[in-house]
């Protein structure tokens, strides 16, 4: 597909010239059909507009708000704002029908879209890797652009042949942690509705507790320290039956309350549908630790200090009273690939939360690196250029997952955070 040139970046604004300045001020909601075909041929590109299909509200980052312009047929969508702002024009694509355009929070450097659950509906269909994403895209027919992370093993070859060529492995290291999805790891399931009617369930927004279990898992279970600092946790093999009704009323009764919406998930047959889950005591630990920070609702978002609260709280419970976390935001393309190739050599995997393109907001465990490198000229000299990819348990799948953070924090993709912690 033929690309355009985004007004992006820093969500600069792009004024069509003086044929549109000579237009009477229009707010991003009400462009008519004649002022949208003006907008599209002074762009020169793409097929000629018959029609407006549909238009809803998109929030772009900063606050700033903007409208989605469902084109008829295939020719395409346009992101505009007041007064012929443009924030994203594609040609020859069909929005998918059954997405919701209102209420969308829009990246136009990565042209993706988040719905009111924070989850990236992303350009390429993703639905056999991420079972508990959305499903369908917003976007059919159209290019493939993997956005930072979210990059499967068997993808990342040509990741890095698109992205970053004549780039070359020089250095990876890996920690076998075990991936969990936050589905498996939920009580409560939230239904998603579509034309008024739940179609499926999603997970808690738990995705912060997932990745601390990810990490404290491995810790404790398989790590050089398990046997040391760790011997007092409870390790994977003593498992429990929690029963929310009596383990956290408060939460369990709100649920019991929004039953049209929510429902308690159990995997244990004979225990009715609102009665038992099996977890290690570990994960139970960790999440009471949650629910104290909130007792009345299922888990919601992703808030890091939280988090680092779970992590030391559990540590201390269990009797390693040196715990101690640290959330770390000034993680930038050059401090941060030393700095988490020092950490996961140590056997210690991460906290990491993304901010951004590709998952939205989202806490995920990284598991190690892989750092490419390679040589270009420019005129009488060799510039050295890197891509560091970190290897995550994303929560979403199984299978082990990589987001380029070179190219996240060196194109503004949006911003990160990450736990530090010792003992």
């Amino acid at each position: 597909m033929q690309q355009i040139a985004l007004m992006a970046a820093s969500l600069i604004s792009v004024t069509i010239g003086a044929k549109l300045m000579t237009e009477q001020k229009v707010k991003s909601d009400s462009y008519t059909l004649s002022q949208i075909k003006q907008v599209v041929s002074a762009m020169g590109e793409g097929p000629e507009v018959t029609g407006i299909e549909n238009k809803g509200s998109v929030f772009l980052s900063g606050g700033e708000q903007a409208t989605l312009y469902d084109l008829d047929g295939n020719e395409g969508y346009l992101v505009l704002g007041d007064n012929y702002k443009i924030y994203d024009y594609q040609p020859n694509v069909e929005l998918n029908e059954k997405a919701s355009l209102n209420g969308l929070e829009f990246n136009p450097v990565s042209r993706s879209f988040m719905t009111e659950d924070e989850r990236c509906v992303s350009i390429v269909d993703r639905a056999e890797r991420a079972t508990d994403m959305p499903e369908g895209n917003l976007k059919e027919g159209s290019f493939e652009d993997y956005g930072c992370g979210q990059i499967s093993s068997d993808q990342l070859v040509n990741y890095v042949n698109n992205k970053f060529p004549g780039g070359e492995l020089d250095d990876e290291h890996s920690i076998p942690i075990t991936r969990f999805k936050q589905k498996e790891i939920s009580c409560y399931w939230k239904g998603i509705r579509e034309d008024g009617v739940i179609r499926r369930y999603a997970s808690e927004a738990n995705c912060g507790l997932c990745a601390a279990y990810t990490v404290f898992h491995y810790l404790v279970n398989y790590s050089a320290y398990r046997n040391i600092s760790f011997d007092g946790f409870p390790k994977q093999t003593n498992k429990t039956r929690y029963y929310p009704r009596s383990q956290e009323p408060e939460t369990y009764q709100w649920v019991a309350d929004n039953v049209e919406d929510w429902r308690c998930f159990q995997n244990h047959p004979g225990y009715g549908s609102w009665e038992a889950k099996e977890f290690d005591g570990l994960y139970i630990a960790l999440r009471q630790a949650g629910l104290e920070l909130d007792l009345t609702t299922p888990f919601s978002g992703i808030n890091t200090d939280e988090v680092v609260i779970q992590m030391e709280s559990v540590a201390h419970q269990f009797g390693l009273n040196t715990f101690r976390a640290e959330k770390i935001t000034d993680f930038n393309a050059y401090t941060g690939t030393p700095a988490f190739k020092n950490f996961l050599t140590g056997g210690k995997p991460l906290f990491f939360a993304s901010y951004g393109s590709t998952y939205g907001n989202h806490g995920m465990a990284v598991s190690g690196y892989k750092y490419y490198k390679r040589t270009v000229k420019v005129l009488f000299w060799d510039k050295i250029e890197w891509a560091t990819f970190l290897e995550l348990g994303d929560g979403h799948s199984l299978e082990t997952m990589y987001f380029d953070i070179t190219r996240y924090f060196w194109e503004h993709h949006g911003d990160a955070e990450f736990i530090n912690y010792v003992w």
